[in-house]
């Protein structure tokens, strides 16, 4: 693949998951620069999550509350330098060789706009192992951020990841929704090669535990009340209109 040139800032957001952190850390080729960003956790986290940053030599951020991911993102965002922002969860890591091999697709593909690599996932309940079929895995793997590689002027034009406080509910939205602003600017790629090892969070179990595939399509069983209101919905397209329209604006 050739020398791994410097071209990745990697932005993890941090809330009481220290113990993750030194794993989420480990080196990678063409990754100069790692932001942690401490999203209001308890203080025995807070100085973990600090001690593991200073050993790694990466930046630490700390937010004076809990503000969330988008935000998280968005502020860690704001300090990178690289032209590449890889967005990674502090429970889930990259696996080895993922900078040598996401870098080697960007320079044979320099018109991507943004690059989503699979994930594995680890700690899914047995009772949904034999529910996460090919559709709802792909789908899974396509709203979250964990592993996300954006170009960063692109994200900059963009405005980061939305921080509607509806985001904030049990269903979450605001990966699907940066993800569907990507994809409506500019060219993003899944790509199914498994670079990201994750762990199966609260929003992936209760995203399988909430739908079923019936003629080749998810559908919901149970939708909560911002879905069911339509709020969720409405503040997509929201940010997703507003993104069109800086993009338009240049």
């Amino acid at each position: 693949m050739g020398i791994a040139l410097p071209m990745f800032t990697v932005v993890i957001p941090h809330f009481n998951h220290a113990t993750t952190l030194a794993t989420a850390l480990a080196p990678q080729a063409g990754v100069a620069e790692w932001i942690v960003v401490d999203d209001g956790s308890d203080e025995p986290a807070r100085l973990a999550a600090r001690d593991a940053v200073h050993r790694h030599g990466a930046k630490y951020v700390q937010l004076d509350a809990n503000r969330g991911p988008a935000f998280a993102r968005n502020r860690g965002a704001a300090m990178a330098h690289q032209p590449y922002l890889i967005f990674l969860d502090a429970d889930d890591s990259l696996e080895p060789g993922f900078g040598e091999t996401v870098g080697a697709y960007l320079r044979a593909n320099p018109d991507v706009t943004a690059l989503h690599p699979a994930l594995h996932y680890e700690g899914l309940p047995d009772d949904l192992a034999t529910e996460f079929d090919p559709l709802r895995r792909r789908n899974s793997d396509m709203v979250t951020a964990s592993g996300l590689v954006v170009k960063r002027a692109v994200f900059q034009a963009m405005g980061g990841f939305p921080e509607d406080p509806i985001f904030l509910e049990r269903a979450g939205g605001e990966d699907v929704a940066f993800v569907n602003a990507l994809s409506a600017v500019g060219e993003y790629v899944y790509w199914g090669r498994k670079l990201v090892r994750a762990r199966a969070g609260r929003h992936l179990i209760d995203y399988l535990r909430r739908t079923r595939v019936e003629d080749g399509r998810v559908v919901f069983t149970e939708r909560t009340p911002e879905e069911e209101s339509g709020a969720l919905g409405r503040a997509m397209t929201a940010y997703v209109t507003k993104v069109k329209e800086r993009m338009a604006a240049g």
